[in-house]
This record gives structure tokens, C-alpha cells and sequence, in this order.
């Protein structure tokens, strides 16, 4: 029994100081220091983003950058969440690639681009005063402009060779900057899965949805659910389509009518077929952007490829880098 107890209480003090150990090696800390290999992999803490924003929320992760040599074309991953939620980890590619290799990072970092996943003010459903949709664009705009400036040479990155990649909400804030002319010299192309082509629902249905085939049916039962209308009310403070559009407009949240012959070419997926991500939103982007002698391109619409060339999201980077 002796022998027994002598054994429990050495296994007890060992399971202590392994937990200790293993506790002090994942513990965030302040104080971390960012690795100077030529390849790291880090979350870098809210005290290095200088200039970047005022929102405590504010954290990135960046991938396979170098602090020597040319400085690196960059990808910037935008979540989605409906811009009430979601995760610099959902761009992560090994979490957003969902078992499908959309992103092919590898072929990224063969090329020696650099790849940032961000965090970005949201909207908090159950308490959405003081913020709204505009706070949230506004706040990814601000990381932007950072890798345009303090943060490119922070950060070793080329700030002329920028894609934007976002995914829903995130394709949409991709979208609005560049639209608005933000960051023409620095954008080189947009990435865009399962995106909106406007942020100004009360427009959805005469400008996007029914020019594009949309039955009436599919659209007057979606706009009627409950999770539609309290998503309108957290983005607009209100489900009244009038006031939604008189909040819209002022902000140019419906950047489709922006798209002209200058704006980067948009690489667009999408792998839904529900309300808010569905093959009528890049049927529209696809269509305005012919008018405006602009380029835009779907590679896959559920269920169908639609990109005969297969061209894939990393062989746009590579393309529009010029790499």
C-alpha cells in the first residue's frame, strides 16, 4: 500500500509541473518577440501595430514573411461573420480550406508572398449601439492603408502588390474599399468567395437578384425570416428597407455602381445557394463589370465550374503579382 501511495503522489507532483510547463509555453504573453528566420509564422500582439486603429480587437497573424531581401507581395484575408462575428483564424488556410485546397498556400509561399489573416471591429447583436457596418468597413480600410504604409516596412512587404481576400462580409468589405477608389496604385486584384455585390440589402432585389433570374418567391420568403431582419437591424439599426437605403447611400455601400475600367480584376467563388451567398450576386458583379469594360471572373458557382482555364486563387496572385 505504501509502495502504491509513494507512486500516486510522485504520478500527482509529475501531472503538476508537466501541466506548469505546458501552460507556460501556450500562455499569450506581451512580452513575445518576433522571430527574425527568414520564414515565420506568428501572431504578432496588439503592441506592434503602431499606427493601426483604436479598437482593442485588432490583431493579425502573418505568414512567410522575411525581414531581409525584396520586399514580399501580400495577400490580406478578410473573415466573414456577417460583421457580427467570425475570426482572423476562419482565413487561416488549413481552417478555411475545409478539406478543398482554395487557397493553395503552399504555392503562395513557394513565390515568397506574404499571407495575413486580420481581426476587425464587429457588431455585438445584443448590444450593436455605437457600432454599425460603417465602424466595421472602416476598420479593415484602416489595417489596409497600415500594410500600405507603417506596416510594409515594418514588415518587409511591397505595398503596390496588394490582393484583397475576403470571404462573404469580408469579400463585401474587400469590395467596398477598392470600388470607393482606396488604394487604386496599391491593389492588384480582389479575391472574393461566396461575396455580396452590395452592401445595401434594400437594392438587392431591383438591381442584383431580379435582373439576374431570381424568382420573386425566393426573395419575399428570405427577406421575411427572422435572422434576416435582426441581421438588418445590427448592420443598420433598423429592417426598414426606406431608412436602410437612406443609411446607404451616403456611405456608397452600394458599390456596384462604382466599378469602372480602372479597378482590379475580382476572382470570384461561391459555394452557396442561400439568401445572403448565391450565384445571383456575382452574376451581377459579372455583368456590371462588362458594362464598364472592367474584368471580373467567376471560377466556381455552385454546383458548377464555370472557369474553363481552372485558374486557381493562388494562380491569380501569382498573375496579378506578376510573378
Amino acid at each position: 500500500m505504501r509502495k502504491l501511495l509513494n507512486f500516486s503522489f510522485l504520478l500527482v507532483i509529475s501531472l503538476l509541473i508537466l501541466s506548469c510547463e505546458m501552460e507556460e509555453e501556450i500562455k499569450p504573453t506581451t512580452d513575445f518577440l518576433i522571430d527574425d528566420s527568414e520564414y515565420t509564422d506568428v501572431i504578432v500582439p496588439k503592441k506592434t501595430w503602431g499606427e493601426y486603429g483604436h479598437y482593442n480587437g485588432n490583431d493579425f497573424r502573418i505568414n512567410k514573411y522575411s525581414k531581409t531581401g525584396s520586399p514580399r507581395p501580400l495577400v490580406i484575408a478578410i473573415h466573414g461573420g456577417g460583421f457580427i462575428g467570425g475570426s482572423f483564424e476562419d482565413m487561416i488556410p488549413e481552417n478555411f480550406n475545409g478539406g478543398i485546397n482554395w487557397v493553395n498556400e503552399s504555392k503562395l509561399y513557394a513565390n515568397n508572398i506574404a499571407y495575413v489573416t486580420i481581426n476587425y471591429k464587429t457588431i455585438n447583436p445584443d448590444n450593436p449601439a455605437g457600432v454599425d457596418i460603417e465602424d466595421c468597413l472602416l476598420d479593415i480600410k484602416e489595417m489596409v492603408r497600415y500594410f500600405t504604409a507603417e506596416g510594409a516596412s515594418k514588415y518587409n512587404i511591397n505595398p503596390n502588390k496588394i490582393i484583397l481576400f475576403g470571404c462573404s462580409a469580408g469579400s463585401s468589405a474587400a469590395l467596398w474599399i477598392s470600388l470607393n477608389n482606396n488604394f487604386r496604385d496599391n491593389i492588384k486584384g480582389l479575391v472574393c468567395f461566396d461575396t455580396q455585390a452590395s452592401l445595401d440589402i434594400s437594392q438587392w432585389w431591383e438591381t442584383i437578384l431580379e435582373p439576374n433570374g431570381c424568382s420573386q418567391s425566393f426573395y419575399n420568403n428570405n427577406i421575411a425570416i427572422s435572422n434576416i431582419k435582426e441581421l438588418m437591424n445590427a448592420l443598420y439599426g433598423t429592417d426598414n428597407m426606406v431608412a436602410i437605403r437612406y443609411y446607404s447611400i451616403p456611405r456608397n455601400l452600394h458599390y456596384i455602381n462604382k466599378i469602372d475600367s480602372g479597378d482590379p480584376e475580382i476572382f470570384m467563388n461561391t459555394r452557396g445557394y442561400d439568401f445572403l451567398h448565391n450565384m445571383y450576386h456575382v452574376a451581377a458583379i459579372i455583368r456590371k463589370s462588362k458594362e464598364k469594360g472592367h474584368v471580373s471572373k467567376a471560377n466556381y458557382v455552385y454546383p458548377n465550374w464555370v472557369n474553363n482555364n481552372y485558374e486557381g486563387m493562388a494562380d491569380f496572385c501569382l498573375r496579378k503579382f506578376g510573378l
